[in-house]
C-alpha cells in the first residue's frame, strides 16, 4: 500500500482510519452506556481521555492499530448487548485478523452462551487472514508471511526464540509483539 499512496499518504490514512475509530468507539461506547441505564456525565469523558489519552495519541504518530482493534472490539460488544451474533461476530473476528489477543474471545464466548458471536468471529478472522490476501499477494508470499508468524508466536516453544532465524523474522516484522505469544498463554 505504501508503493500506491506513498508515505506520507500512508499517515493521512492511518490518520483518518484512526480518526474514524475514535469516533466509532465514543459512539458505541454511548450506545452501551444507554443500554446499561449509565449515565455518562463530563467528568466520565475526561477520566476516559485521561486513562486512554496516551494510547490515541500513540496510535495517531505511529501508526498502530489499537484504537482500530478497540473500536472493533466495542462495536462487538454492543453487538452482544443489541442481541446481533452477526454484527458482533463480524467486527470480533475483523479485530482477531489485526491481533491475536482478541482471538480468546472467541474461546470463552461459546461459554458464556454466545456460540454464535464464536462461530462468525472465527469464520470472519479465518477468512480475512488465510483467504483474502491470498489471492491479492500470490501463494508463495502468502504462505511465507503464514509461516514466519507461525514461527514467531511458537519460537519459543521450540527453544529457538533468540535465533538467528527468528531475529531476521523480528526485524523483516519490525516488532516483537507475537514473539513467544504461545508461551505466554499456555503458562
Amino acid at each position: 500500500a505504501q508503493d500506491l499512496f506513498g508515505s506520507t499518504g500512508m499517515r493521512v490514512l492511518a490518520t483518518l482510519l484512526c480518526a474514524w475509530s475514535t469516533v466509532i468507539m465514543a459512539r458505541d461506547l454511548g450506545r452501551i452506556a444507554t443500554l446499561s441505564g449509565l449515565v455518562v456525565r463530563p467528568l466520565h469523558v475526561v477520566l476516559f481521555l485521561a486513562i486512554f489519552g496516551r494510547c490515541f495519541s500513540n496510535n495517531f504518530t505511529n501508526g498502530q492499530l489499537s484504537i482500530v482493534v478497540g473500536a472493533l472490539l466495542t462495536h462487538a460488544v454492543y453487538g452482544v448487548l443489541i442481541r446481533s451474533p452477526i454484527r458482533a461476530g463480524l467486527a470480533l473476528g475483523c479485530a482477531t485478523a489485526m491481533k491475536v489477543t482478541p482471538a480468546l474471545l472467541i474461546v470463552v464466548l461459546p461459554l458464556l452462551g454466545q456460540a454464535g458471536v464464536a462461530g462468525v468471529a472465527a469464520l470472519t478472522a479465518a477468512a480475512l487472514v488465510f483467504v483474502v490476501p491470498w489471492p491479492v499477494v500470490g501463494t508463495a508470499l502468502h504462505g511465507e508471511w503464514l509461516l514466519g508468524f507461525w514461527e514467531l508466536v511458537t519460537g519459543s516453544l521450540r527453544g529457538s526464540a533468540g535465533g538467528e532465524e527468528m531475529q531476521v523474522h523480528l526485524q523483516q516484522a519490525r516488532s516483537a509483539s507475537v514473539l513467544g505469544t504461545l508461551d505466554h498463554v499456555l503458562k
